[in-house]
């Protein structure tokens, strides 16, 4: 139950703290304002002094950098929250200790950019990134685990031409052995499907690897029906059963 106030008044504290608002006595109780700094400030309820109740952290001249808004409990953001930037990003979820924290949504221009778990306000756990381009479109997808913001440990990061990699990564590289699968057209015009198969280095499959294609119905597809060198060496591995994929063989993802 919020205590009665004794009125609205402003508190000079320092050269750069100020307070105006509700007071009980000398102590901060009710609606009030808190100016930090010259840079934080605090809209929003007070009880004994404390941020406790609906409230927004302001950054910049009056949150012209953008804000923290939420419920507060003995000075802590805690529970289902709002945290904008300058840049336009804005997150929707958890937070825990005023952390960002928990299950949360991070968009951008109205597009999503990640949707997962959170802790100590970075991407952590499990989630999934968009990589846009200039007009929202996505241009990568990238599904898995994350660790203090970085891709981190299994996941799966598709193109926007339908390919895709299945692999590790650590602290933000792929790394160690990975599965590419892509699509694509043959000389006569038929589709197939292909999945390659070694060590990937910075998204490309690089020494020894193999390589399965196919048609639709999975008929196998041979190197002289293929369009690409890429493609034609990846069948010509895959014959072989156990190829060596470099060269004009790699599979950007």
């Amino acid at each position: 139950r919020r205590p009665a106030a004794e009125g609205l008044r402003c508190m000079d504290l320092t050269a750069t703290r100020r307070y105006s608002g509700s007071l009980q006595g000398t102590v901060r109780s009710g609606f009030g304002r808190y100016q930090y700094s010259t840079y934080f400030a605090y809209e929003g309820e007070f009880v004994n002094g404390k941020r406790h109740g609906r409230g927004r952290l302001l950054f910049g001249q009056d949150g012209k950098d953008g804000f923290l808004e939420g419920n507060w409990a003995d000075g802590e953001l805690s529970g289902p929250c709002v945290r904008e930037w300058a840049d336009g990003r804005r997150y929707e979820g958890g937070s825990l200790g005023g952390q960002l924290h928990g299950h949360g949504r991070l968009t951008q221009g109205g597009h999503v950019i990640y949707e997962g778990e959170w802790a100590d306000n970075a991407r952590h756990g499990k989630g999934t990134e968009t990589v846009r381009g200039p007009s929202g479109e996505a241009v990568e997808e990238f599904e898995g685990t994350f660790s203090a913001g970085r891709r981190h440990g299994r996941g799966t990061l598709r193109a926007a031409d339908g390919s895709q990699l299945v692999g590790e990564w650590v602290r933000g590289e792929q790394t160690g052995s990975a599965t590419i699968r892509i699509t694509g057209v043959t000389a006569d015009g038929g589709a197939f499907e292909a999945e390659l198969r070694g060590t990937a280095v910075s998204g490309k499959l690089h020494g020894q690897g193999s390589a399965d294609m196919w048609r639709p119905g999975r008929r196998p597809v041979y190197g002289d029906e293929l369009q690409s060198g890429a493609e034609a060496a990846a069948a010509a591995a895959a014959e072989e059963g156990n190829g060596a994929l470099s060269g004009s063989a790699d599979a950007g993802a």
